[in-house]
């Protein structure tokens, strides 16, 4: 894609983006051929291969986009600052399960392989786990414990594994899958505070 876009343009390539999470997220990338995107877009597949060069560089975009997306609703959940901590961290957990709960074939395929494997695709999901540890650290009012981000890091594991076990089979209601992952989000914090 040569030059700036123009607001059309960029208002094109914004709502291909927005189709391409809804798509990605309930079906797997190897099973969308471009002309399946196009014709659920209602635009010719010349004009994907316009904006994003090819469906690797759709799916990448459409990646970055759902990882925005993220990003931007837990903050925004987490933004009340006269919140406790504990419900400010929940918010923030409750905004990403509930977003990736919408998105559970996309959120599988992202996290368990398939083009996920691919290394822009894992940059972009590893580059969202250390925004969400980030997110963390700042909603605990944490400053930067090299202990406690390990630990937060390694929660983000935990939280994955436990998400897509709750979208398998959800033996806790959300609530409860929420409570649940704030409070082992809260100990790990805990266990990893200088002095304990």
């Amino acid at each position: 894609m040569a030059g700036p876009l123009t607001p059309r343009s960029r208002a094109t390539r914004e709502r291909l983006l927005a189709l391409g999470v809804s798509l990605f997220a309930q079906r797997a990338y190897d099973e969308l051929s471009i002309e399946d995107i196009a014709a659920a877009a209602g635009v010719s597949h010349g004009l994907l291969y316009h904006h994003f060069g090819s469906k690797r560089g759709f799916y990448l975009a459409t990646l970055e986009r759902a990882a925005q997306e993220i990003e931007e609703l837990a903050i925004a959940a987490s933004q009340d600052q006269a919140l406790p901590v504990r419900d400010r961290v929940r918010a923030a957990i409750g905004a990403r399960v509930d977003f990736i709960a919408a998105r559970a074939t996309g959120y599988r395929v992202v996290v368990q392989g398939g083009i996920g494997a691919d290394p822009q695709a894992q940059e972009i999901v590893e580059r969202t786990r250390r925004a969400s540890v980030a997110r963390a650290v700042e909603d605990l009012g944490i400053a930067g414990s090299p202990r406690v981000e390990v630990v937060i890091h390694a929660w983000t594991g935990l939280f994955e594994r436990a998400l897509l076990r709750w979208l398998d089979e959800p033996l806790l209601e959300r609530d409860e899958l929420v409570d649940l992952l704030t409070d082992s989000l809260l100990a790990t914090v805990t266990v990893a505070l200088p002095g304990t």
